[in-house]
């Protein structure tokens, strides 16, 4: 995924990643304070009014974009959140609830 991309999914409200990072370390942009915030899987929050954005990471290919489960409280990725869609839509038209 190339950075512009990954760019429109934050406008949007997506946490993003790259594979190159941390294991579980995403980063959002918060709209409510106007800064980035930096997850961590052991639950630290760091916020920081600069983008985190280095000219390595400007010019990337592994950058995925995330999206937010809030059932869970956890995040997804977009692919794995839309392969489970189609599994509960292919699961409802086999148990007769879709026509």
């Amino acid at each position: 995924m190339k950075f512009g991309e990954v760019i429109d999914a934050l406008k949007n409200g997506f946490p993003i990643r790259r594979n190159a990072w941390d294991e579980g370390t995403y980063t959002y942009y918060d709209f409510e304070k106007y800064v980035f915030v930096d997850m961590h899987v052991d639950g630290n929050f760091i916020e920081n009014k600069d983008a985190p954005f280095g000219l390595a990471d400007l010019a990337a290919d592994d950058w995925e974009i995330h999206e937010w489960d809030e059932s869970e409280e956890e995040i997804r990725p977009v692919t794995q959140l839309a392969k489970e869609i189609i599994e509960d839509y292919k699961q409802a038209v086999n148990n007769g609830e879709i026509v």
